[in-house]
């Protein structure tokens, strides 16, 4: 354990010192070229490391995980010019010595005595696209690029995983009118999180995205979308989900508590088969989760999230393009939904104070059909941010199966996270 906490220091801090600063793909650029050539001769070239140490101890398994490994990003983006902008970016992922894990789908053959962590070894081009953005608000992006939808709990890039999950696409984003955004993306193909090549790994799609956000005032949103999901590679995922997604938050100020605040999060989504899906199935998505933050430091917050099942095979809700991480708990038990669905009531508190930030969860799961009681689980992060550049994140996910009926599937499962992380 010592060298391995040594070797995850010693990674982040070979990046020290360099003169690269890292941008998003995302992040609107003010400056524009006059020309192309200054487009390309003033354009952004970000560099980033990411160095992680994962454990984990899995009852399933005889032998417990260790996994150091470190992701390298390199990219360049253009300056607009005349609308048009060009990003190109590169991930290298690979171990630091410590590599008692199975990286999953057949990525580290030799290794199924380990329990998971998908973060195998891979040199991918993560991103590369073309966009071209007018005055009145249109934007078009066709290539391989990032796709991320409200809280990712649908449509995410999983960005917990050292290998990033990018969209082959063509998209366009309309934001011409005060207060709507509206997003369509045809996706062609899906770069999954599994490093190599093997079929896990990529994912042909028909797929169809369009997420629609009214602000209706500055502290209140609402969001439709309509998610149709349709791939040979994977046919249990071929799903169409319809829903909607409310977010507010209200000043306690008039109630003699000046900087709280009482917020709400509400979200109901309907989902079937399509296309080749094997089931013909129905199934439903809720979320509720209100929260009240205690000025300065502290937000408390209570939530129920349900994924409807049934009683046959293959009937539950899924979502096949999310950041599934940060759901359901990190320990990750959930990233398939059990046949008889999903029911996540939790509890937690968090807040941030200057360079540090935490945050302490309790879940409570169980089957949504039937009852049966899947178990507990707490998780814990504690961030420190030194500088604009260097962040530290400690992580622990405890699950706990001690049901009077133990379903099956559940075991106890530990895991701990040290991660440096390093952007220029």
């Amino acid at each position: 354990m010592k060298t391995a906490m040594t070797m995850l220091f010693l990674s982040g801090l070979l990046s020290f010192g360099s003169p690269l600063r890292a941008q998003s793909d995302t992040t609107a650029t003010a400056q524009t070229a006059d020309t192309f050539a200054e487009a390309f001769s003033a354009g952004d070239v970000g560099l980033g490391f990411r160095s992680r140490y994962e454990f984990v101890d899995d009852d399933d398994f005889a032998r417990n995980t260790n996994a150091l490994t470190l992701r390298s990003r390199l990219n360049f983006k253009t300056l607009p010019w005349q609308g048009w902008q060009l990003l190109v970016e590169a991930d290298n992922v690979t171990d630091l010595g410590v590599d008692n894990f199975n990286g999953g789908a057949g990525t580290t053959p030799g290794r199924e005595q380990f329990p998971v962590v998908a973060d195998a070894g891979d040199t991918r081009l993560n991103q590369l696209w073309l966009q071209y953005q007018t005055a009145s608000g249109l934007r078009l992006r066709v290539g391989r690029q990032r796709i991320k939808f409200d809280n990712d709990r649908f449509v995410g890039n999983v960005g917990w995983r050292q290998n990033e999950q990018t969209y082959d696409a063509a998209g366009l984003v309309w934001d011409g009118i005060d207060g709507l955004r509206l997003e369509y993306d045809y996706v062609l193909d899906v770069n999954r999180i599994f490093g190599g090549d093997v079929p896990a790994a990529d994912h042909d799609h028909d797929t169809h995205l369009v997420n629609a956000a009214w602000q209706l005032t500055p502290a209140q949103q609402l969001v439709g979308y309509l998610y149709h999901i349709d791939t040979n590679d994977a046919p249990a995922s071929s799903t169409r989900t319809l829903g909607l997604r409310y977010l507010g938050s209200w000043g306690l100020d008039d109630l003699a508590m000046p900087g709280d605040q009482l917020g709400l999060t509400a979200e109901y989504a309907h989902q079937i088969d399509v296309a080749n899906n094997p089931v013909d199935f129905a199934a439903d998505y809720w979320y509720l989760e209100p929260a009240w933050t205690l000025h300065p430091l502290a937000t408390l917050l209570v939530g129920t999230e349900v994924l409807t099942g049934d009683t046959g095979s293959g009937g539950a809700f899924r979502t096949p393009l999310a950041t599934l991480h940060a759901f359901n708990g990190f320990a990750d038990l959930f990233l398939t939904t059990p046949d008889a669905g999903l029911r996540d009531q939790y509890i937690g508190y968090g807040g941030r104070h200057d360079r540090f930030g935490w945050r302490v969860t309790w879940h409570h799961f169980e089957a949504q059909t039937g009852g049966a009681d899947f178990g507990d689980e707490l998780d814990a992060v504690f961030t420190v941010r030194f500088n604009e550049d260097i962040n530290l994140l400690l992580k622990a996910a405890l699950f706990n199966d001690d049901a009077k009926v133990p379903a099956a599937g559940m075991r106890d499962v530990t895991k701990l996270w040290a991660q440096l992380s390093a952007q220029f």
